[in-house]
């Protein structure tokens, strides 16, 4: 799988914005900025708040169904999703905050942000979760309910099809007091579901 890093000429002109800051921010950008971010894999995937078992019940099928036409108040959609994050450095690594945002199928699902700091140690990979929840029935105000059906379906592994995962990550990191971004948002994309059943 290949794996994400910021481009060394992007993070140097980040870098020359910082000079007047703390050495020891300005270092921690640099672990930060190595780190390399790929896809591990997805876990307790929600539908409705039905289990994996459920789904596969013929009073699921139904319900999941109905859901899907418009006939209920709420359809939620959550799931976790795990980014290896490895950091080559011998000195730690720290994320203060995480924003993110996540399309399937290039159907934008959710947005939000990780508030806990996340440590990664030197020359270590650690998993990053990202747990996310979305209403359904505000996505079917936007786009077709075919679209939406084939994706949530596709996602559920209710299909051969698999689902286009795109996550953009912008960590946060406190420099001198003052919580700035990295300079450009670390893009990850795979497959979810279908025929290869992640």
């Amino acid at each position: 799988m290949k794996k994400t890093f910021l481009s060394t000429a992007t993070f140097a002109l980040f870098l020359l914005g910082l000079v007047a800051l703390q050495s020891c921010s300005i270092t921690q950008a640099i672990r930060l900025k190595d780190c390399e971010y790929t896809y591990s894999h997805i876990s307790d995937v929600t539908f409705m708040d039905m289990t994996s078992q459920d789904r596969k019940s013929i009073a699921g099928v139904t319900m999941m169904t109905r859901a899907l036409l418009g006939k209920a108040d709420k359809i939620t959609l959550g799931c976790t999703i795990h980014i290896r994050v490895h950091n080559p450095n011998k000195q730690t690594a720290s994320i203060d905050k995480l924003f993110y945002t996540v399309a399937l199928d290039s159907i934008p699902l959710a947005e939000g942000s990780n508030v806990d700091a996340f440590i990664v140690a030197g020359q270590s990979t650690a998993d990053m979760p990202i747990r996310i929840s979305v209403d359904v029935k505000e996505l079917l105000k936007k786009h077709s309910q075919s679209t939406m059906i084939n994706t949530v379906k596709n996602f559920l592994n209710m299909s051969d099809t698999p689902t286009h995962v795109t996550v953009m990550l912008k960590p946060l990191i406190n420099m001198a007091g003052i919580p700035v971004a990295l300079p450009k948002p670390i893009p990850l994309s795979f497959e979810y579901g279908g025929k290869k059943k992640n």
